[in-house]
């Protein structure tokens, strides 16, 4: 996916295919976690973990330091990040993940969605006026 944005067809079995040129397109285990009310996010399954482990250590050596209020904010991160999975979706011989009905409902989600390439994941968005709206909180929240 070397576009930044990418519109992605979802099957009439709730399917979608992860572009092979996406920052996921090797993943063969897909995390799907909620972002906000606007979009979720696909996630490989063993960075994902990987971020958690890493978050972990930093919480650790801010206990061990003293530092109560960096403690806090990285156990809140954590838990966030936790709590936040919708579940894990195995890609198939064809690239495709499964978007859990629960998932699909949420976001009303129905048969085309707009994938975007982050650093590590992508944000999958119901269609381009979804994503105006979060680009447009995103805008209006460094203000």
């Amino acid at each position: 996916m070397n576009d930044e944005v990418k519109f992605m067809t979802i099957d009439a079995k709730g399917r979608m295919m992860i572009p092979k040129n996406s920052i996921l397109g090797k993943s063969e285990n897909i995390l799907i976690a909620r972002e906000n009310d606007i979009t979720f996010s696909l996630h490989d399954l063993i960075v994902f973990n990987g971020y958690i482990e890493k978050l972990k250590i930093k919480r650790e050596k801010a206990f061990d330091s003293g530092n109560l209020e960096l403690f806090e904010y990285i156990n809140d991160k954590i838990n966030f990040l936790m709590f936040s999975k919708f579940g894990i979706s195995n890609s198939d011989n064809q690239n495709r993940i499964l978007i859990p009905p629960m998932v699909r409902e949420m976001y009303e989600l129905k048969d085309k969605v707009l994938l975007c390439n982050g650093e590590n994941h992508i944000k999958v968005f119901n269609g381009i006026e979804k994503y105006k709206e979060y680009e447009k909180k995103l805008v209006n929240s460094m203000k």
